[in-house]
């Protein structure tokens, strides 16, 4: 969907730097398609494309250099590749995170979820993981799975993507509430429990 609408616009001379896709709609095989009329697109992305940060240089230490890397090497820098790092990031930092509470051993579902409710990735915390400036920290609660959920603005030149913007941040005063108020309503329509936070903390 993502390439046919990328491609489709180009073919109409559409301006590109006035296209902006979400995430998801940001990766390199929504742009090559599409070729030279794809340069200048725009779209969100919650981490940096490229491969200029440590994290890359351990991944390729310690996965490729031994043989153990499954996806390929030349990908490394294209934005699924680095998503999948920062979520995979996610996961073993909620999962470090439960056993300061649960103990280093196997975990349940719920203790994890503990450990995701509770992250709190600061600055300091992405630089010793190698991943300073590639991602931004995140504090997760009970009350909010966001994490405060801004963006960077990346473009594809023809050949790579740049970030082209500082991280905007959601306008949560608007946003916010409406989805509260959704996610009540749908509730009371399904009879679902509410969650009391507190009783998680």
């Amino acid at each position: 969907m993502n390439q046919v609408g990328v491609k489709e616009a180009a073919a109409i001379g559409f301006k590109m730097d006035r296209f902006i896709g979400n995430w998801w709609s940001a990766n390199d095989s929504d742009v090559v398609p599409a070729g030279d009329g794809a340069k200048g697109y725009k779209g969100a992305t919650f981490h940096a494309p490229g491969t200029n940060f440590k994290v890359h240089a351990d991944i390729v230490k310690h996965v490729y250099d031994k043989g153990k890397g499954i996806g390929k090497k030349e990908e490394m820098g294209s934005p699924l590749y680095n998503r999948g790092i920062v979520n995979a990031m996610f996961s073993a930092e909620a999962i470090r995170t439960a056993m300061t509470k649960y103990g280093n051993k196997p975990l349940t579902g719920e203790q994890v979820r503990w450990g995701f409710e509770n992250l709190n990735l600061t600055e300091a915390q992405l630089e010793k993981l190698g991943m300073k400036g590639f991602t931004h920290p995140v504090k997760v609660s009970c009350e909010d799975h966001e994490g405060n959920g801004p963006v960077l603005i990346q473009q594809w030149d023809g050949k790579k993507w740049s970030v082209v913007s500082d991280w905007v941040q959601p306008m949560r005063d608007v946003v916010r509430p409406k989805i509260e108020t959704a996610a009540v309503e749908e509730g009371k329509k399904r009879s679902y429990t509410m969650r009391d936070c507190s009783k998680d903390k």
